[in-house]
């Protein structure tokens, strides 16, 4: 029959914790300023990886607590933009922002890819969103995550 493509958790976990380190040991180790040929070729793999965790988390069923804390849509965004591609990452933020609509961390990443990827004119969101988005949370965000 035709119906929604799910993932047991169980096993999404198992897929996850093999992707998800390597590429997250990858981002912290480049320096998002000034990234030389070895950190980009290990940014494009952790692009690669976590594109496959993404697509893997987004088949898991919904549970309480969730299954995977880790934001693997944030992480790949900040690759993303790490990697110069500003329009990739401003979608993956509104992706994941239609599944966590008050995820700070998204809605910080999606103003930093408009803002960078601006052509030639500065876009970034509207500041009365922003200031919604963080009165819901007690999320601290560092300026250096970005």
């Amino acid at each position: 029959g035709t119906g929604t493509l799910t993932i047991n958790n169980s096993d999404a976990q198992h897929c996850l914790f093999v992707l998800v380190p390597f590429a997250d040991l990858s981002v912290a180790r480049a320096n998002s300023s000034k990234v030389d040929k070895t950190q980009q070729q290990e940014l494009e793999l952790a692009e690669i990886m976590l594109s496959r965790a993404w697509e893997i988390q987004k088949l898991m069923q919904y549970d309480e607590p969730s299954p995977w804390y880790y934001p693997i849509a944030a992480t790949l965004g900040k690759v993303q933009i790490m990697l110069g591609r500003y329009e990739d990452a401003a979608g993956i933020f509104r992706e994941g922002l239609f599944r966590w609509p008050r995820s700070v961390h998204l809605v910080v990443g999606l103003n930093e890819a408009l803002r960078r990827g601006g052509e030639g004119e500065e876009q970034q969101l509207d500041e009365n969103y922003l200031k919604k988005v963080f009165s819901y949370n007690d999320t601290v965000i560092f300026l250096d995550w970005l």
